[in-house]
């Protein structure tokens, strides 16, 4: 259990969200063992759809820091690319924030963005 509670701190140390990390300390402190280790012993991964989990605190959810990291990762993949990456978002509440987190972590790696600033067809943004 310290080792889980240990990682759940590290984790809130660098979230840069203020909600999530309220969420996960709030769950650190109610000993709810399952819970945290729900959240903090799995890690989202790519399928055919992408990302996908549920929405709240640490790696085993989806979160603006999942988000972040993730896209990180992609721009390290990506490394000089020739063509710029769009980016879209649905009407999901968190997915403009995660599409303006995923924009600033490309632009600031180098890469060209084609954002779309409002509500967008999933398949409008993969077809761009």
């Amino acid at each position: 259990m310290n080792d889980l509670i240990k990682r759940a701190r590290t984790w809130i140390e660098s979230d840069p969200d203020p909600a999530t990390r309220a969420e996960l300390e709030s769950v650190v402190s109610s000993g709810d063992r399952d819970e945290l280790a729900s959240r903090m012993d799995t890690v989202l991964t790519f399928g055919t759809a992408g990302i996908r989990g549920v929405v709240g605190a640490g790696p085993g959810r989806m979160n603006r820091a999942v988000v972040i990291r993730t896209t990180f990762g992609l721009a390290r993949y990506l490394g000089d690319v020739d063509r710029p990456v769009v980016v879209g978002f649905d009407a999901r509440p968190n997915s403009r924030q995660f599409a303006e987190d995923v924009s600033g972590v490309l632009v600031a790696a180098g890469i060209e963005v084609i954002y779309f600033p409002e509500v967008t067809p999933t398949p409008l943004v993969a077809f761009a």
